[in-house]
């Protein structure tokens, strides 16, 4: 969170586990085990991208993308809206979909996630295809998506692990 302060770090959507207090380690949470069928195989897929979305973003950028990685991350706006007009995005997801490359949709918010389902724009990407995050933070996503990218291709399988709680990464989509 912080370039030069001493309490650097912050835990974004999850409780603090631990805290150093006058030179011991607190330990103030207990993780509970997760039910999933993970593996532990540490094969990536570099050929991911991380797009933040702006005002003006050109949507033929989508078709650069389409030659050029097997994976997109979309941080969007607010709760994982896109434009769909003018400078519709939505489509642009939509084609990229329609080749074989998931787009997992986030949001530039650091605090609470994204619900893609709460206002239209978000709706369209929704139904365009699009892989809601949920409350994953976009290093857990980055690196998740690597991941299953390694493993499958197939859109329905990469999106039920992208949706699949590993190691406390998502507690709600």
């Amino acid at each position: 969170m912080r370039t030069k302060s001493y309490d650097a770090f912050e835990s974004i959507n999850f409780p603090y586990i631990a805290a150093i207090e006058k030179g011991h380690l607190n330990i103030d949470y207990q993780l509970k085990p997760e039910k999933s069928s993970f593996q532990n195989r540490f094969d990536l897929c570099p050929d991911v991208f991380l797009l933040k979305a702006f005002p003006g973003l050109a949507p033929n950028f989508f078709d650069y993308l389409k030659d050029h990685v097997k994976g997109l991350i979309i941080e969007s706006f607010g709760n994982g809206g896109l434009p769909c007009e003018q400078r519709n995005l939505v489509d642009g997801v939509r084609d990229l979909i329609e080749h074989g490359i998931p787009v997992v949709i986030t949001t530039q918010c650091l605090e609470e996630g994204q619900d893609m389902q709460l206002y239209e724009v978000g709706k369209k990407v929704a139904e365009a295809g699009g892989i809601t995050a949920g409350d994953m933070n976009t290093e857990a996503i980055l690196a998740k998506l690597m991941w299953v990218l390694a493993h499958t291709s197939d859109l329905r399988e990469v999106k039920r692990w992208m949706q699949t709680p590993i190691a406390h990464d998502l507690d709600y989509i």
